[in-house]
């Protein structure tokens, strides 16, 4: 009788992952870290330390914004024309002058002008480093595995921008003050981003180009697809929903703990610590299950509700139960959990636009980016009048416009793809 051995599978492949796609995901945590150290108490520092007014703050935020949305979209469509490691390596070196810009000559200043011009140029960094990064994944990834390599790497990026960055700054604020902790920050982003570069000068597909015809024609074929299939633009509009929600929160809610609830500073910061536990978790959990529960089902029935509900909590809670840490925090848990549920829409993104990879990731990292402006702008323009209730009310509304755009996206055949996704079979991406 012969018997045949099967190998066994290592943790790595158990878990969906290659090992260049960790080691590259490990370098974007770092990465991400210094990024967004900040993200969460910057705004309340221009206020309280600077003497910006909280709609002065938003506007930096939203500036920053602007740019990190174009940057986004660019970190879509450029990979295939100028390769991935070239598109990482300007993304940390403009993140890194404009970070040393901002320290050095900005925040000195206190001219608004000058802040929101600085911050805003740094917001090129890090969607050319992530974004690109995520663009190389999806694309070196077999159709089966993009929805669980999408919950890794939101993973990743939920670990280092929303989980460890603002606890450290929550360790170092108190001691060190802001200013060290930018600088801390800045070289944690050179230490992950110079780590990511060397390691993907090992990897041809992330050095050479993909595609012929220039970064001009790659650009092109990311903007047509909006027009050439319509409902990628529908994707588009659920993309930004999706993040503008926990974008606008990470600006107005310190304030709004600190001022209005008097909860410690420390403790307000942490209250994301808790929203990015909950995010990376179910980025995990919601990318392993999208197959299983359906893509479009996951985004409109599960992801669109919970972030609702999870805004409702944000402004709610403390109303009721006033400087409570723990009880304050369930709000993060439920908006955690509703915002990464959106990871399945990165395979539903590319059934929609018909194997066109490259032109569906610079709609999404667009979608991103444009949340970015969404969000701050959003409180830039309703704190002074409605104060922090209308923003929350605001946020609902928009998430239940995207629940509406999201009926259109139902794919037909979309048990058909996710059953030969499993069955690792290659099928047309398509209707």
């Amino acid at each position: 009788m012969t018997t045949t051995l099967v190998p066994r599978r290592g943790i790595l492949e158990r878990l969906g992952l290659t090992a260049p796609i960790a080691i590259g995901l490990a370098a974007v945590t770092v990465f991400l870290i210094g990024d967004g150290i900040e993200s969460v108490w910057l705004a309340n520092y221009l206020h309280t330390a600077e003497g910006f007014t909280v709609a002065e703050a938003s506007a930096v935020i939203t500036a920053y914004g602007i740019v990190v949305a174009i940057a986004s979209f660019f970190s879509g469509a450029l990979p295939e024309a100028l390769g991935v490691r070239r598109v990482m390596t300007i993304g940390l070196v403009v993140f890194l002058v404009f970070a040393a810009l901002f320290i050095l000559v900005a925040l000195p200043s206190q001219n608004l002008g000058l802040v929101i011009g600085i911050y805003a140029l740094r917001g090129i960094g890090y969607p050319f480093f992530a974004y690109g990064f995520l663009t190389w994944v999806l694309n070196s990834s077999a159709p089966e595995k993009q929805s669980s390599v999408a919950g890794w790497f939101w993973f990743a990026f939920s670990s280092g921008m929303q989980i460890i960055g603002p606890a450290l700054a929550s360790v170092l604020l108190p001691g060190t003050g802001a200013i060290a902790t930018l600088w801390v920050g800045f070289a944690l982003a050179a230490l992950g981003g110079i780590a990511g570069i060397v390691f993907l000068g090992r990897t041809a597909e992330a050095t050479a180009p993909t595609e012929h015809g220039g970064a001009s024609a790659a650009l092109a074929r990311g903007l047509s697809i909006l027009w050439r299939r319509p409902k990628v633009s529908l994707l588009l509009i659920v993309k930004v929903v999706n993040l503008a929600g926990p974008l606008a929160v990470a600006v107005f809610y310190v304030p709004y703990l600190v001022s209005e609830i008097h909860l410690p500073e420390y403790l307000a910061i942490n209250v994301f610590t808790v929203y990015g536990i909950s995010a990376v978790i179910g980025n995990v959990v919601w990318g392993n299950l999208g197959n299983r529960i359906g893509w479009h089902r996951a985004t409109q029935w599960i992801a669109t509700p919970l972030c609702a509900l999870g805004i409702f909590a944000y402004y709610y809670i403390p109303q009721l139960v006033g400087p409570n840490f723990a009880l304050i925090a369930l709000a993060s848990v439920i908006m955690g959990a509703g915002a990464s549920a959106y990871v399945p829409m990165n395979p539903l993104a590319i059934a929609h636009g018909h194997g066109e990879t490259g032109a569906i990731m610079s709609v999404l990292n667009l979608g991103a980016g444009l949340a970015a402006v969404v969000g701050p702008g959003l409180v830039a323009a309703l704190v002074a009048v409605t104060g922090y209730q209308g923003i929350a009310w605001g946020l609902i509304a928009l998430y239940g416009v995207a629940f509406i755009v999201t009926m259109f996206l139902k794919l037909p055949n979309e048990a058909e793809l996710r059953s030969a996704q499993s069955a690792q079979i290659a099928v047309p991406v398509g209707h």
